[in-house]
């Protein structure tokens, strides 16, 4: 799929019962803030640490048993 150049900036899935993220998830080089609170996440796809631009990242209230290295 390669990256997907959009410009999105800011995401919010909140409380939405997410139990992973996809790989493809990280196509979202343009994101700068993601709030993933309150779900059901226990791990970051590896690819996650491509979202160079992010800077604010909220995963309150979630079950993580493990972090990718970012």
């Amino acid at each position: 799929l390669g990256q997907i150049n959009s410009p999105l900036k800011s995401l919010t899935i909140k409380s939405s019962g997410l139990t992973e993220l996809p790989e493809e998830f990280s196509m979202l080089t343009g994101l700068e803030e993601l709030n993933l609170s309150g779900n059901e996440l226990k791990a970051l796809p590896h690819s996650f640490s491509s979202l160079s631009r992010l800077r604010r990242l909220n995963l309150d209230a979630n079950s993580f048993e493990e972090f990718p290295d970012l």
